[in-house]
């Protein structure tokens, strides 16, 4: 019977909050806005680019004298970030041999991703090819994360039963996200949310490392 694994991006599959950091910085900087840490841009992501810059900007400390100076930073952070080459963006070591695996023993792939759309479908088909069938990145075509809609369609765009699919992301937005779909829910704890604020969210399985995650394939 096949089934499908519906993957988050950033986080999951690939480390890419070097490059994030580096974007936020550099918008900030051309408003002559403190930069922020690496850590507090983690703690910043998941709900996509616009919430992005809103908490970022929280750390660093700088309220927007209007709403238009805010639409700006946002826009001048998606500008930098389109631009990125994304040279320190790569998959978590074990990924690719996880997907060539699970694609093997029968598993169809997606991803579902808060970031925009086009930046999304140019990562996953830059890096993974062929291993990721379906890639959705945020659109106006259907709501962002935790919002199940997107997720609640892709088993049927397979061909595949809901029961028979499963969500993995690293964040309680991606917890939240399959439990909203019914569908069973797997957490990484090697992206960006402490092992805690997963455990809290809930999910059916904890993977601590991407042996453990393939392990997860095969039982479900």
């Amino acid at each position: 019977m096949k089934k499908l694994a519906i993957f988050d991006l950033d986080g999951t599959l690939v480390s890419s909050i070097d490059d994030i950091t580096r974007c936020v910085n550099e918008a900030f900087e051309y408003f002559n806005i403190p930069s922020i840490t690496k850590d507090q841009c983690m703690k910043s992501l998941g709900h996509g680019a616009r919430s992005l810059v809103i908490s970022s900007l929280e750390y660093s400390g700088y309220t927007p004298s209007s709403d238009a100076e805010r639409e700006d930073i946002i826009n001048k952070y998606n500008e930098i970030y389109g631009l990125c080459d994304q040279a320190a963006t790569k998959p978590f070591d074990g990924i690719m041999q996880m997907l060539k695996n699970i694609r093997k023993a029968g598993y169809r792939t997606a991803i579902v991703s808060n970031k925009p759309h086009p930046l999304t479908l140019k990562m996953s088909q830059n890096l993974f090819g062929e291993l990721i069938e379906t890639t959705y990145g945020q659109s106006d075509m259907f709501p962002k994360k935790p919002d199940p809609t997107i997720i609640k369609h892709l088993p049927s765009e397979f061909g595949i039963d809901a029961s028979e699919s499963v969500y993995i992301g690293d964040t309680d937005v991606d917890v939240m996200t399959a439990k909203n779909s019914g569908m069973r829910a797997v957490a990484v704890s090697w992206g960006y949310r402490s092992r805690d604020i997963i455990e809290a969210a809930g999910p059916d399985y904890i993977a601590d490392t991407v042996e453990e995650l393939e392990k997860i394939f095969h039982i479900i």
